[in-house]
């Protein structure tokens, strides 16, 4: 360490010396490099005030002279008395020349203009003119001269203003020199401090007396790791995933808000008068097969018309048998008063309640009665897709007056069930449910068949549907399992009881009849129509030799 901290020494003595250079040669030694700042500082704010006065001064000198320069040489009265405030002559000879003029006023009145009292004011006047005429010119002078002398002033100044200013950025050039050369002297005097002591220290060292270190105790070798422990750890792992998996599925279980059961439905005030298993679509075969195993799930890829005609493609399937339940339950709702006129809808869109409305006008249709089902989705109409038909003309068509009911009505492939179609869709559906031609409608629909089933919008969506269940006998509230929210059934509840709607109660929608949270009804459907045990194979609709007798 011995060379570096001679090296150091050299290095600090020449900053040292730099320094004290650097002073020398710019005078910092009688007045600090912060003095020298103050002092710049100083005279450029000194500066900058007297330009300030003396271009304010300038500049009313200037206005001054302008008002003396452009007067009326004819009548130097005219001239502004703000110019001439500081003339004691010119205010008096002002005062006199007024003095003459209301005079002259005065005796215009009892002489005429040549008499020669008139004459000797007008020459009296006349020399008060040539009079102000020299005083005027005196001062235009005598501000001249001041504007003069305040724009050389001002010149001079300025030239000292920027003087100051470039002995600021000068000074201010030799203060960054002058801070690094300080810094590079602190810097190498802490160095030289540092290296000093350790040198020193190092020397105090070589006079200490070493004792030499002996082995008390030899180190006995291990015979297994102290960490880490492969099986307590995997136990705790393993503890700790099972306690995680427990906790997440209780925390999904709780933050699900979804209906699923006929419980959880009536529990928000909604009478479940039936519910419909799931129908499978668009599923690969290896997927459709798992499903049919574990739910009996009926596919409706292999149907003619779909999910919506499963009731008329597979009579004695267990979608038909719970279409035929719901029917009874309508049937005895009101025994003495049959309901003519059913609307069904739900509280979102894709909840089934096209396949509910379909599947229970068919059900309908099957025990003998005439039955009306109409379209009033007037946004997203489905039902003549459904029975391929035409939608040229329909619901809306009657409305806007273009064709009858019965023209419009049209046959369908079940026998006593008829449909009408949404025809063209218009702009405004809500306005043409809120006439009278739909309510005539719905009145000459009711006379003319037993009964008349309403396919509606979802209510979360648009407000077709609230505008239509007050005009109708009973309205159904399609509910699809482990898939609408509870507040939306709480929202469309509501809303139906505002309008003052009568809801007959709600379908349960998509239920998997292999959970065992459906009661009666769900050991009923699940064992019965998924095994096939209950019907025996008396339809005429051809079946899957492969599928399940549930199909």
């Amino acid at each position: 360490m011995n060379p570096r901290l001679d090296d150091l020494k050299r290095r600090l003595e020449s900053s040292e010396i730099a320094l004290h250079e650097f002073k020398r040669d710019h005078d910092v030694l009688s007045v600090s490099m912060e003095d020298r700042q103050n002092l710049v500082a100083n005279a450029i704010e000194q500066f900058s005030q007297q330009v300030t006065t003396i271009r304010a001064k300038r500049i009313e000198l200037s206005a001054r002279l302008g008002q003396l320069r452009y007067a009326n040489r004819e009548d130097p009265f005219e001239v502004h008395a703000s110019a001439l405030a500081a003339s004691p002559e010119a205010t008096h000879l002002r005062e006199s020349y007024r003095t003459k003029m209301a005079e002259k006023q005065a005796l215009a009145t009892r002489y005429g203009p040549h008499h020669p009292h008139m004459e000797a004011l007008d020459l009296e006047i006349q020399a008060l003119r040539t009079q102000m005429t020299g005083v005027v010119t005196s001062i235009t002078d005598d501000v001249a001269g001041d504007l003069r002398e305040a724009q050389a002033t001002e010149r001079g100044l300025r030239e000292a203003l920027n003087e100051a200013n470039t002995q600021g950025l000068e000074l201010n050039l030799r203060e960054i020199e002058y801070s690094r050369l300080n810094r590079e002297r602190e810097n190498n005097s802490k160095l030289y401090g540092v290296l000093l002591e350790r040198t020193t220290e190092t020397e105090l060292g070589k006079t200490r007396r070493v004792s030499r270190a002996q082995i008390i105790d030899r180190a006995i070798k291990p015979t297994e790791a102290i960490s880490p422990r492969i099986r307590m750890n995997i136990a705790g792992g393993a503890l700790a995933g099972i306690l995680l998996g427990i906790g997440a599925a209780f925390l999904a279980a709780r933050l699900d808000r979804t209906v699923k059961t006929v419980e959880d439905a009536e529990g928000l005030g909604l009478t479940v008068i039936g519910m419909l298993p799931s129908i499978e679509e668009n599923e690969s075969e290896p997927q459709k097969r798992r499903r049919r195993r574990r739910r009996g799930a009926i596919d409706a890829n292999s149907l003619p018309g779909g999910r919506d005609l499963i009731v008329h493609t597979r009579p004695m399937s267990s979608v038909a048998e719970f279409c035929r339940t719901i029917r009874t339950n309508l049937m005895f709702m009101s025994a003495d008063n049959p309901l003519r006129t059913i609307l069904v809808t739900s509280p979102g869109p894709r909840e089934g309640k096209t396949t509910v409305a379909t599947s229970i006008a068919i059900t309908l249709a099957q025990s003998s009665k005439r039955v009306l089902l109409i379209d009033t989705d007037l946004r997203r109409p489905r039902i003549h897709r459904t029975f391929d038909a035409s939608s040229t003309i329909g619901t809306t068509s009657v409305l806007v007056g273009d064709a009858t009911l019965e023209e419009a009505v049209q046959e369908t492939v079940v026998p006593g069930l008829y449909i009408l179609p949404c025809g063209p869709i218009p702009p405004n559906p809500a306005e043409l449910l809120h006439t009278a031609k739909f309510r005539e409608l719905v009145e000459e629909a009711s006379r003319t068949f037993d009964r008349v089933v309403f396919d509606s919008p979802p209510l979360g969506a648009v407000t077709d549907g609230a505008i239509i269940s007050p005009q109708v006998q009973g309205t159904l509230l399609v509910v699809k399992a482990q898939h609408t929210s509870r507040d939306a059934v709480r929202s469309s509840l509501r809303q139906l009881h505002d309008v003052g709607a009568n809801v007959l109660g709600g379908v349960l929608n998509n239920v998997d009849l292999s959970e065992q949270n459906y009661g009666y009804g769900s050991y009923y459907g699940g064992y019965y129509y998924a095994r096939g045990n209950y019907y025996t194979s008396d339809t005429t609709t051809p079946t899957d030799p492969g599928a399940t007798p549930a199909e």
